[in-house]
């Protein structure tokens, strides 16, 4: 493939991003395989996190997200391939053996 290939990088929650969003974003950086998220989703998965942990939030006091939010949130997860059917459309490099692959293998596949 012949997309850009943005750099990994540390992937931390951003300082400003509390809570619920900020569990949502650990969590989800954990599960997630290398190389799909990079520093130059940072802002898109902090949203993400936040219509996430807001989500929890309501659900957690009783109450309900409105029907646009949801939309949202189900819209950005499929960016990031967090539902079934948009994990289909992920290409994720296989995992390679460290000793036999260079920096840019191990990261990205090439």
């Amino acid at each position: 493939l012949r997309e850009p290939k943005p750099e990994i990088g540390d992937l931390r929650p951003p300082v400003w991003l509390k809570g619920s969003a900020r569990k949502e974003w650990k969590r989800i950086t954990a599960v997630m395989p290398r190389g799909v998220i990079t520093l130059a989703d940072l802002v898109p998965l902090a949203l993400y996190c936040s219509l996430a942990g807001e989500f929890i939030d309501l659900e957690k006091n009783g109450q309900q997200m409105r029907v646009t939010r949801i939309a949202e949130l189900r819209y950005i997860a499929s960016d990031f391939g967090l539902t079934p059917s948009a994990r289909t459309r992920l290409v994720v490099p296989q995992k390679l053996n460290d000793n036999d692959a260079n920096e840019e293998e191990r990261y990205f596949g090439t």
